[in-house]
């Protein structure tokens, strides 16, 4: 078997039966739809349950499936997916409240405490997040819990059940892409961000990673995320109550963009902020993009890629920077550059540990680091999707005069 090499350029074409699959199913339900009323029947049917408690998700799923009818152009295997998906979330919403009535205690309980790690795609996040959570005491939420976060109360070895399900996903994913895999390993039992926890509200930004929904997009930046964050910590509490340790350990580049939310909700966390020259870091995300909604969509073109995602990164990194520009939460901070991560990581995940006010016991190592390049090569620049150097300097002048002054005039 040859080597993966993932590059925009040389994008292998996808399986022979989901070909299939796409071809007979375009011309036997050609536009087919997705509707709320079948996704909320088919979840209850799948659970057994009834009760969704709060149903403050309606109106963003309503949202979301409109631009996915009318936006995502998604192709019959997309489409499949994208059910498959969000009949997941609701399923474990009707599980999730089914425990929060049986066992009260979940919600009464507080979070243990709690380090986030967060900053622009492939700076070096997760490195920090598997390292930081392989320490004793240290809790992440795990690729299969994040698919599952809640219990099936019908299955014996339930635990055993979720784990399945993981696998079984991520050996899907390789089959369906292996270059996205390359680029994003998602691993079973592996630390997984806790934006697929924010987004059981529906409120997040996965969607606009996978398809191609400006308008719910628009509507996610402009819509109140606490609701979002509120959930967030309800998933925690439910996750804490079935495997607790001492820490929390977080991870996602999400919250760069709604950091008020995130600490309205969570007012004691301490933010590990990572930190790389955009130059290096945004091809390698347009490119992880591409591949992702190229799974679900034929029509995927590398410009559509980066008007969106480099509009974005922008934004994120403007919506940090504004938030911390009083001074208020210094104290919460600890910057991070990537150039220490790989280059002096011991130093870093000290220093991490000290902000974190962290009591680990000496002899304590990590054992657990993302290994590069595990699954294959990436292969990416920015003139794969038409921008150059200055460009990106110029989109993110801000953010290098703050992070990045001795690189001198930009």
């Amino acid at each position: 078997m040859s080597a993966v090499v993932a590059s925009v350029k040389n994008a292998s074409a996808r399986p022979f039966p989901i070909r299939v699959y796409n071809l007979t199913l375009g011309i036997l339900q050609p536009g087919k739809k997705i509707h709320l009323d079948d996704m909320l029947k088919k979840a209850r049917s799948k659970s057994g349950l009834k009760d969704f408690g709060s149903e403050v998700f309606i109106e963003p799923l309503e949202k979301l499936l409109w631009s996915v009818n009318n936006e995502a152009e998604l192709n019959p295997f997309g489409i499949m997916v994208t059910k498959i998906r969000i009949v997941n979330i609701l399923d474990n919403l009707l599980r999730a409240e089914y425990y929060f009535k049986k066992h009260p205690e979940i919600l009464e309980a507080e979070l243990d405490p709690i380090t986030v790690i967060t900053g622009l795609q492939r700076t070096g996040t997760t490195y920090l997040h598997r390292s930081l959570s392989s320490l004793p005491g240290s809790r992440a939420v795990r690729s299969w819990e994040a698919l599952n976060p809640a219990p099936y109360a019908n299955k014996k070895n339930e635990k055993e059940f979720r784990l399945k399900l993981a696998k079984q996903s991520e050996k899907g994913l390789k089959y369906i892409s292996k270059e996205f895999f390359a680029i994003h390993p998602v691993e079973h039992n592996a630390p997984e961000e806790e934006v697929l926890l924010l987004d059981t509200s529906f409120i997040s930004t996965v969607a606009e990673a996978i398809m191609h929904v400006p308008t719910f997009s628009k509507w996610i930046e402009k819509t109140d995320h606490g609701p979002a964050y509120k959930q967030l910590r309800r998933m925690l509490q439910l996750l804490q109550w079935q495997n607790r340790k001492k820490r929390w350990v977080l991870k996602t580049p999400h919250h760069m963009e709604f950091l008020s939310f995130l600490f309205k909700e969570f007012p004691e966390v301490k933010v590990i902020q990572t930190h790389r020259v955009p130059e290096e870091t945004v091809a390698s995300f347009l490119s992880m993009v591409y591949y992702g909604r190229r799974m679900f969509s034929d029509r995927v073109s590398l410009e559509s890629v980066r008007d969106h995602w480099f509009k974005k990164m922008q934004r994120m990194v403007e919506q940090a920077m504004r938030f911390r520009e009083d001074g208020q939460h210094d104290a919460a901070f600890l910057d991070v550059y990537y150039r220490d991560i790989v280059g002096d990581h011991e130093v870093v995940l000290k220093k991490v540990i000290q902000h974190g006010a962290w009591d680990v016991a000496e002899g304590e190592t990590i054992t657990e680091r993302q290994k590069k390049n595990k699954y294959g090569a990436h292969s990416y620049g920015l003139g794969d999707f038409g921008l150059t150097r200055e460009e990106v300097r110029k989109g993110f002048s801000g953010y290098y005069e703050r992070y990045f002054s001795e690189l001198g005039d930009i």
